[in-house]
Parts: C-alpha cells; sequence; structure tokens
C-alpha cells in the first residue's frame, strides 16, 4: 500500500469523513 504524500494526507484529514474519522479517533 502506498503511503500519501503530506498534501494528499493533509487534504483527506480537511474533509468531512477525515474530520470525523479524527474527532472519533482523537476523543476515544
Amino acid at each position: 500500500m502506498n503511503k500519501p504524500t503530506m498534501s494528499e494526507f493533509d487534504g483527506w484529514k480537511h474533509s468531512t469523513v477525515g474530520r470525523w474519522f479524527f474527532d472519533e479517533f482523537l476523543q476515544g
């Protein structure tokens, strides 16, 4: 599996699903 570039990762992280996932993940 290829690792995403930082720009791709940041773009995903700020997407709707990415934000939801990180909120859920970080809050446990």
